[in-house]
């Protein structure tokens, strides 16, 4: 039976507190569609990019439906759960060369804007789908620059964030200590194969350097 890693699951309750926190930290009320803009997605996204697609599926559904709930907005909680699950879902999917790499460079900043712009545009187009449903397309149209709006801020603020956490170290030590047991003891484990076989070879050429010399003097004193 696969080992519950306990760590992961604290981290994705974490994200979903801090998605759910977010979320009601900053409420703009938008009365043509009876919601409101908010900054809760810039904790998905970096969900997203720290522990990839499943875990900010799972934290950024919870936490934003929560938050939903917590604020009165009930009858959004079905929909934002469906949304901000998916957003999550396909952020860590795009941006799954992100997780591997400790170092940001052109390519991964690349990579994580067309990340974003897909999860983010998927979350505008999910609303505008679900404002139609409630109210009609005319009413929710008229909330998609809100829904537009509030993808830019998640942007703004979730990637400077990214980059200030991986260029002080922080991303690569959170993943380690997220790494699951098992993994962990394997990939020590290769690099002492490693490097015992490269001491190993250090040792065959040492050796093959004396009898080299040895043979080398012979031939002289010959």
């Amino acid at each position: 039976m696969k080992r519950v890693n306990t760590k992961k699951i604290v981290f994705v309750s974490l994200f979903a507190a801090l998605t759910c926190v977010f979320t009601m930290f900053v409420v703009i009320p938008t009365p043509a569609t009876q919601g409101f803009i908010n900054i809760g997605d810039s904790m998905i996204v970096l969900c997203a990019f720290i522990f990839g697609g499943v875990p900010a599926m799972i934290s950024g559904a919870i936490g934003s439906a929560l938050a939903d709930v917590l604020l009165g907005y009930a009858m959004w909680a079905p929909f934002t759960f469906l949304i901000k699950g998916i957003e999550g879902l396909l952020i860590g999917i795009i941006a799954s060369r992100l997780l591997k790499r400790p170092v940001m460079n052109k390519l991964m900043i690349v990579s994580s804007f067309i990340a974003m712009a897909v999860g983010l545009l998927w979350m505008s187009v999910g609303y505008l789908a679900s404002e139609t449903i409630l109210y009609g397309f005319p009413t929710a149209i008229l909330g998609m620059p809100n829904n537009l709006l509030q993808a830019a801020l998640a942007a703004g603020i979730s990637f400077p964030v990214y980059i200030i956490l991986t260029q002080n170290k922080i991303i690569s030590a959170i993943r380690f200590m997220n790494e699951d047991y098992d993994k962990l003891t394997s990939r020590l484990n290769k690099n002492l194969i490693v490097d015992k076989k490269a001491k190993d070879l250090k040792s065959e050429d040492c050796e093959k350097c004396i009898k080299e010399g040895g043979d080398a003097e012979n031939s002289i004193l010959n």
